[in-house]
């Protein structure tokens, strides 16, 4: 299930999923961005026990962000819900240019069980460029600022030089 996304990421990912599964254990977990560059957000963590998460409504309750206090490797119970933070730092996907289809990768390594990604989501927080060179529609202001100011400074002086 891809996503897409149109820009240049210079602020946060997060990304929040359920799994359905027998063993997770055995899953591996990545997120690959559009340039191909790939993050680990978890693998073969949670032993025996069953699925990550336990609800996609309104958005999936097992989330993945650097600024989570707890390892993804130190959860435990079963459906473990909550915020992690990842195996490999999502913000290693900063300041490259992301148009363009992610894709969420997870790999079952044994055979003998089964399950399912329910849903998943990316958030991506962006701050904007800052650009030192005003826009056209900017210099426009700046030049009717400075036409007032001209004008109003003839108009005072014609005022002055009349009394």
């Amino acid at each position: 299930m891809p996503v897409y996304f149109l820009g240049e990421l210079t602020g946060n990912v997060v990304v929040g999923l359920q799994i359905q599964h027998s063993f997770r254990g055995d899953l591996d977990t990545v997120l690959i961005s559009p340039n191909g560059q790939a993050v680990e957000l978890f693998a073969f963590v949670g032993g025996g026990d069953d699925d990550f998460g336990s609800s996609c409504n309104p958005f999936p309750n097992f989330v993945l962000d650097d600024s989570a206090s707890l390892p993804v490797s130190d959860f435990s119970g079963p459906d473990p819900v909550g915020t992690f933070r990842p195996a490999q730092p999502l913000s290693t996907l900063n300041g490259l240019n992301q148009s363009g289809v992610w894709t969420l990768e997870v790999t079952d390594v044994a055979g003998a069980d089964e399950g399912s990604l329910n849903c998943w989501c990316l958030e991506i927080t962006t701050v904007p460029a800052i650009s030192s060179v005003p826009a056209l529609s900017e210099w426009g202001l700046i030049l009717m600022a400075g036409l007032l100011g001209i004008f109003g400074f003839i108009i005072v002086k014609r005022r002055a030089a009349a009394v």
